[in-house]
């Protein structure tokens, strides 16, 4: 426990000295994560029969079907951002 509150209280620091830079930081780190999730995930699964295709099937996204993916993954980083300071703040009311 005593790691997990050093690495809060360091994020903390590094986010009131160079906010900008610790949520770049964040987000991409989040964004590796999940890459590298989705590898894991693919690994274990790959032997399980497919689900059957019922729509049509895009085989090229447009514009915005990629937009509309990275959107998604930089919100996911700031959802992460805002999740962890709600859980670590030392404001709550229970």
């Amino acid at each position: 426990m005593e790691v997990l509150e050093q690495v809060v209280e360091g994020g903390k620091h590094l986010h009131n000295t160079q906010p900008l830079v610790f949520g770049i930081t964040f987000v991409v780190t989040i964004l590796l994560g999940l890459e590298i999730l989705n590898y894991i995930v693919v690994g274990l699964f790959h032997s399980f029969p497919s689900i059957p295709i019922k729509g049509k099937h895009l085989d090229k996204l447009e514009f915005s079907d990629n937009l509309f993916i990275f959107m998604n993954k930089l919100i996911t980083g700031y959802f992460s951002a805002a999740a962890i300071s709600t859980n670590t703040s030392t404001n709550k009311k229970w």
